[in-house]
């Protein structure tokens, strides 16, 4: 707080000055905070965007996989279960096929290609040996 006693040592003009340069230093102190919120703002949007992006494209390609792995999986069982009923003796191509379908993960199924994730080379052969076994 300024008193009339302060005119004695600083003049009119040295204490306006004083004061201007506390304003200004406060203003640049919020436009250095807004600045700083203003970047972790953007920050925390493209983080949502980008996991958004991510998690709609794994979903996508994990619902893929599980149709044409369920669809592969039960025309091999019903082949062999087909086998079965006539008395036949097991497809041994079928019954190791089944079994390395059956043991797919998520970790094996997918690699990532670029900026986008795709299925894995094996899993994509696994599907092709089932599509040629059960035409």
């Amino acid at each position: 707080m300024v008193s009339a006693r302060d005119d004695v040592f600083w003049g009119e003009d040295e204490r306006e000055d004083g004061e201007h340069l506390v304003a200004q230093a406060s203003i640049l102190r919020k436009q250095e905070e807004f600045e700083t919120m203003g970047y972790r703002d953007g920050l925390d949007i493209g983080k949502d965007s980008t996991l958004q992006h991510g998690f709609d494209q794994g979903f996508s390609l994990g619902i893929d996989l599980c149709l044409r792995l369920g669809e592969k999986i039960g025309a091999l069982k019903a082949i062999e279960d087909i086998r079965t009923l006539k008395g036949e003796e097991a497809n041994e191509s079928i019954v190791e096929l089944l079994k390395e379908l059956n043991n797919v993960t998520s970790q094996d199924a997918f690699e990532r290609e670029n900026n986008t994730i795709k299925l894995s080379d094996r899993v994509e052969e696994l599907i092709k040996r089932a599509d040629l076994l059960t035409q």
